[in-house]
């Protein structure tokens, strides 16, 4: 990876072996959801959607925890680096957000009969959502930047209260999503072939996020270090680039599967299954792509093989 700044290009080059790794597990997933493990009884093939929903609010749920505990830092320290902790998760949280909230009804129209409905898992889980769409936009409502960085934070911590609210709701409140199977004090309650499949699909999601993180922090930081200056639009594009990526995919994918839906009804399951699969590589990709991007400008500004001037000492 072309990232000028020797201790920015080893973080890079971990995080390139993790997303590597993690592409490759998620490969191998699809092979087995595809060959291997057995179709569930009950729901059928849009079943196997499960082993990329999950995974996903798996992975959304741990990057808001980092976001969230990394803020905890910085509101303590005010030190930058834990602040571009928590940008890099809340930019997974967004996207693997995403994941989850597109994938979920594209399942649920075929196991519930309705794409989405209002109930207390859903609800609080579209509002997490949100805030973290709006810890980006708080960053920039203020004048003076440490300001909005601090208040900034108190959203991500304040947006992580919804995690265990969103684990407990089924127990709690009436609700179309079935109680934990998994994580259950008797043990999981799947059979061998789905719990292999599942759980390797949370490795391969978590190796996925933690290098696409750590890629992302390492140019955070060489990019703080390098430019004082500060850039109100880049700060704001981060939601606005998620949410419009939320939309722009949803509608086809809604479109698409209502037109399966008024087709030939075996087409159904397959069609949901493979939007909910593409849909998530696509998401996945912009993240890609807007990590490239904040790479290609950092590279422009960094001399070859220096380290970035650290903070007092002026830029080149």
């Amino acid at each position: 990876m072309d990232l000028k700044g020797r201790g920015a290009r080893r973080q890079a080059n971990v995080g390139l072996g993790l997303v590597a790794a993690g592409v490759a597990t998620i490969l191998v997933v699809h092979w087995m959801m595809a060959f291997w493990v057995p179709t569930e009884a009950s729901q059928g093939v849009v079943q196997r959607i499960f082993y990329l929903h999950v995974p996903a609010a798996w992975t959304t749920f741990l990057a808001v925890g980092l976001a969230a505990l990394a803020s905890l830092a910085y509101l303590w320290l005010e030190d930058e680096r834990w602040d571009a902790t928590a940008v890099a998760a809340a930019e997974g949280a967004l996207v693997f957000g995403a994941i989850m909230l597109l994938t979920g009804p594209l399942w649920g129209r075929i196991a519930w009969g309705t794409y989405w409905t209002w109930e207390p898992r859903l609800t609080l889980t579209l509002l997490m959502w949100f805030m973290y769409v709006g810890y980006f936009l708080v960053r920039e409502s203020v004048t003076n930047p440490g300001r909005g960085k601090r208040f900034a934070a108190v959203v991500a911590v304040v947006g992580s209260l919804n995690i265990p609210l969103i684990h407990v709701s089924p127990d709690w409140f009436p609700s179309l999503h079935p109680q934990a199977v998994v994580i259950k004090p008797e043990g999981p309650d799947l059979p061998a072939e789905m719990l292999i499949t599942l759980l390797i699909s949370l490795a391969g999601f978590t190796m996925l996020f933690f290098g696409l993180f750590t890629i992302r922090y390492a140019i955070l930081v060489l990019h703080r270090r390098f430019s004082h200056r500060r850039s109100r639009i880049g700060a704001v594009s981060h939601a606005a680039l998620v949410a419009a990526a939320l939309f722009a995919l949803g509608t086809p994918a809604v479109l698409t599967a209502q037109v399966a839906d008024g087709g030939r009804g075996a087409m159904r399951p397959f069609v949901h299954v493979l939007l909910a699969y593409g849909i998530a590589w696509v998401i996945v990709l912009i993240w890609v792509w807007w990590i490239a991007r904040s790479l290609k400008r950092v590279n422009n500004g960094v001399p070859e093989g220096q380290d970035p001037p650290h903070q007092g000492q002026g830029g080149p």
